[in-house]
């Protein structure tokens, strides 16, 4: 069976970059393609060395587009939430078609002249969402594509973020060769995959996108993201204590942390890390790790709770826990008892991205497609029709292996554009 649309999103976070390829097939996602790999030239979130990020797109698309058989040119992009604002607008428009149907072009000049009403020098449009609108003054229960009526009125949410690193960022991928199709908040996109806009609108949802060097919390507010705000703490809070304290090199604390730290188990004797050469010798054992982290982690619960207690003032609160670190053992519990709230930790369940990381990369897959109605034509991020062909021919000669056809048949190289 033809796949519908495929499509391609990537993040550039401070020491890695991730590629996620997906097909949309009788509208259901499959995953086709997970990629990591490191990457240099980042500092708090701003490129400094663009020759190096540039360097480090190209080689994972390239080396995803291998594996595919057919090269990536366009992607998805998040946007990282530093300084993100929402405005909310209401605009009124004509419908100027002879037979008064409502087309997509009306709620794009809705957006346009909503767009144009608002400057913001150091900040930048990033994701628009329609949420309400009107025909002649009559609420419609959702999209009123073809209806017809003299004036269309739509309500809107605007989300800006950080100008400068959206600048970079949106650069960086067009100097390594991809157009970007769109790009989406993070924080947005990662509500999406968690359902949160579809939730009881008495209740209060909070995002808590744990990572390195910073925590992004996010309040959805009767279903729509009300407000952002990230804190310049993160899991490096307790990584770095590790480091120091225990001698182990970064990537290595970094995965013994993710596999093997336990909130409150401070009486272990159980050796998890010993390691012997000629310039050192380590031994470590499973409560000397938890004692080393505990400081960092409580300093990081007490600025999570203190952003947070003004918000369980305002009725019913639950929390989603995701990230990259998010799954150490005892932190959702300590996070719980600390806020009183219920805590939920939060892994995608499609096949091939069950992974607390990849929440935002999957839910902008969704954001995009939401926001098609909008668009002339559908787009995807390879050649649509030469993959197809690709995919019925393995079916077709089943004795020769998929990955040397995908490799022989149809790999172009990655170009501009």
């Amino acid at each position: 069976m033809a796949s519908e649309q495929v499509l391609s999103a990537l993040e550039i976070s401070q020491d890695r970059i991730t590629l996620v390829t997906g097909e949309f097939l009788n509208s259901r996602l499959n995953i086709l393609k997970v990629d990591k790999a490191e990457l240099k030239g980042l500092k708090n979130g701003y490129i400094e060395d663009q020759k190096s990020v540039c360097e480090g797109i190209g080689t994972i698309v390239d080396r995803s587009s291998i594996l595919l058989g057919i090269a990536i040119r366009r992607v998805l992009l998040l946007i990282p939430d530093f300084a993100v604002k929402r405005i909310s607008k209401k605009v009124t428009v004509q419908v100027l078609s002879s037979d008064k149907r409502i087309r997509p072009k009306d709620i794009n000049q809705a957006i346009k002249e909503a767009i144009t009403s608002i400057n913001e020098r150091n900040l930048e449009l990033i994701n628009v969402v329609c949420f309400k609108f009107w025909a002649n003054e009559v609420q419609s229960e959702g999209i009123p594509l073809n209806s017809t009526a003299d004036l269309l009125a739509v309500e809107m949410d605007l989300y800006f973020a950080d100008k400068d690193i959206t600048y970079q960022y949106v650069a960086a991928c067009e100097k390594a060769g991809l157009n970007v199709m769109d790009i989406c908040l993070s924080s947005f996109a990662a509500a999406k995959e968690m359902a949160l806009f579809f939730q009881n609108e008495e209740q209060l949802n909070v995002g808590i996108d744990l990572r390195e060097n910073h925590t992004v919390l996010s309040l959805i507010s009767k279903n729509r993201l009300s407000s952002v705000q990230t804190l310049s703490i993160g899991y490096n809070r307790w990584l770095n204590d590790v480091v120091e304290l225990s001698g182990i090199e970064k990537p290595e604390a970094l995965k013994l942390c993710s596999e093997s730290l336990k909130i409150g188990d401070y009486d272990n004797p159980s050796i998890i890390w010993y390691e012997d050469n000629k310039n050192k010798k380590i031994s470590l054992n499973q409560g000397e790790l938890n004692r080393i982290a505990s400081r960092g982690i409580e300093s990081w619960l007490e600025e999570i709770v203190s952003i947070c207690r003004p918000i369980a003032d305002r009725g019913q609160v639950v929390y989603y826990l995701y990230g990259e670190a998010c799954n150490i053992n005892g932190l959702k519990e300590i996070l719980q008892d600390s806020l009183k709230a219920e805590v939920k930790l939060y892994v995608p369940a499609t096949i091939g991205v069950r992974n607390s990381s990849l929440t935002a990369l999957l839910g902008s897959f969704y954001v995009y497609k939401d926001q098609e109605y909008l668009q002339d034509r559908q787009i995807s991020s390879i050649d649509l029709d030469a993959f197809n062909r690709m995919v019925s021919a393995s079916y077709i000669k089943p004795d020769k292996k998929i990955t040397s056809k995908f490799k022989n048949m149809f790999f172009e190289k990655r170009s501009g554009g």
